[in-house]
């Protein structure tokens, strides 16, 4: 592969998820894949 993979965990998953349940993301643009 010419890009390194990006990889999440079940751990970092969460705290993202947590991250944009807080009001200073909720109106930010974030690209899903």
């Amino acid at each position: 592969m010419t890009r390194p993979a990006i990889i999440i965990n079940e751990l970092d998953a969460e705290r993202i998820d947590r991250l944009l349940e807080q009001p200073a993301f909720a109106n930010s643009p974030v690209p899903m894949p």
